[in-house]
């Protein structure tokens, strides 16, 4: 395009100072202008302007009153290098329109892995264990892992101990259907229930002790649920059922007469579930059936941590609440962006709240309802695990990656995907243990990481 062209489209022959810089800055630089050649033409005069001049220019209108001026700034910083542009972006990390914060956070990512040190997690060993599922139910200790194997299409479903140190099998208990869900200890007995709702009790040798169904009718089209000690019972809801397990195999079924979460979780004296699209339900003792609790949202999925519980409802409007246990008093609640795949979970730790979808997450502090940062950055249905003052989830480019939980920043990342992914993780003693899941010929399997030392310290327990 010669220069009348540019004169034509109204994006002016820049300098690299001044007001026309400004301007390029300011508004031919961002991302939903239209038409889509004046911000191409912005960016390419952009590129000819030295990286702490566009800098200089784009650190005040970062603080415009004006969304679109701030998202300009953060297209302007993506085509610039140099360290002097991460400060601007750390601050619209935490501007208040979602969508220049996931932006921010993903051009800030962006220069970092570009310069982060090579802290690299070692493998010890990689093992394929079956040609279809792989999945850790328990952490016994450093040494010892309890595993279900296969989904009984192609390989026999089992639970099995595991050696780490050996890396080989050391019991097997052998099951009619898959286990999909966790397993609880209780003692020295292990608690799991598989696809065909039965709950099995088992040493923690791998001994059987007894199996008993839930139900006579469980759903063939779902997985097996999950399962919760609390007051010296197991809990498991599944369907349109609570039910409370005694660890010697007694059987109340709470009939709810509604589909109830998968979510159950374990509060500071409390146990809480939910309806499913419907409201907190509450056991103050597992021998008597929960107490309904409207909060004023329809509840999707839920957390409990210390002294607070918190809730994403359902949309079409969706909303974070967290609230004291004791009093079930709400204590804040925070708008969410419209999701299209809706919220899909809850992690919580001492500090944080941290709200998961398809690809997406976003941090909020629970003291006092602050986002603190939000990313799109995740594969979908990526796994997000918290250890310590690090949350390790995976990228659509990298394997694994692990972030500073305050902030979103990446500190560390794995290898290049390849034919095979990290499917789930769970810290075994001062390594992490890794699901591998591959589609080749190679099969699904365990990879064990040693963590170097500038991880360990951010793993500790906060």
């Amino acid at each position: 395009m010669d220069h009348r062209g540019v004169r034509r489209t109204r994006v002016p022959r820049l300098r690299p100072s001044g007001r026309r810089v400004r301007y390029g800055v300011d508004q031919a630089s961002n991302p939903k202008y239209q038409p889509r050649y004046l911000q191409v033409n912005a960016l390419r005069i952009l590129r000819t302007v030295p990286s702490d001049t566009v800098v200089r220019l784009a650190k005040p209108l970062s603080v415009s009153k004006e969304s679109a001026s701030r998202r300009a700034t953060i297209a302007a910083l993506e085509i610039v290098d140099g360290t002097g542009r991460l400060d601007v972006l750390r601050d619209l990390t935490k501007d208040s329109d979602v969508d220049v914060a996931e932006n921010a956070l993903r051009t800030l990512n962006e220069a970092l892995r570009s310069t982060l040190p090579a802290i690299t997690a070692e493998t010890v060993w990689d093992v394929r264990l079956a040609k279809a599922g792989v999945h850790v139910l328990n952490v016994l200790d450093d040494h010892t892992v309890v595993l279900a194997i296969g989904y009984g299409i192609v390989d026999k479903t089992r639970v099995v101990g595991f050696d780490l140190s050996s890396h080989k099998i050391i019991w097997t208990y052998p099951t009619t259907e898959a286990v999909r869900g966790n397993a609880v200890r209780i003692g020295d007995r292990l608690y799991f229930v598989d696809d065909d709702r039965v709950v099995h009790c088992i040493s923690v040798r791998g001994k059987p002790v007894w199996a008993k169904p839930l139900t006579s009718n469980p759903n063939p089209a779902t997985s097996g649920p999950s399962i919760v000690a609390a007051s010296g019972r197991l809990l498991v809801p599944d369907e349109k059922s609570l039910y409370v397990v005694t660890p010697d195999g007694q059987i109340q079924t709470y009939t709810m007469g509604e589909y109830v979460s998968r979510n159950v979780v374990q509060g500071r004296r409390r146990v809480f579930s939910a309806i499913s699209n419907g409201p907190l339900l509450v056991f103050d003792d597992p021998t008597h059936p929960p107490t309904r609790v409207s909060t004023g949202l329809k509840i999707a999925h839920l957390s409990a941590f210390g002294e607070l519980v918190c809730v994403v409802s359902f949309g079409p409007t969706y909303q974070l609440q967290c609230l004291e246990q004791e009093t079930l008093r709400e204590l804040w609640r925070a708008d969410l962006t419209n999701e299209m795949g809706a919220y899909n979970g809850l992690e919580q730790d001492g500090e944080n709240v941290y709200v998961l979808a398809q690809g997406r997450a976003l941090a909020f502090n629970v003291a006092t309802g602050k986002r603190l940062w939000a990313t799109d950055e995740f594969t979908s249905f990526a796994f997000f695990k918290i250890f310590g003052r690090t949350a390790l989830t995976r990228n659509g480019d990298f394997d694994l990656e692990w972030r500073d939980v305050s902030s979103g920043e990446a500190i560390a990342v794995g290898g290049k995907r390849d034919s095979s992914f990290a499917s789930n993780v769970v810290k075994a003693g001062e390594n992490v243990l890794v699901e591998i899941s591959d589609g080749s010929h190679r099969g699904d399997g365990l990879r064990l990481l040693k963590m170097p030392e500038a991880l360990k310290q951010r793993l500790s327990v906060r």
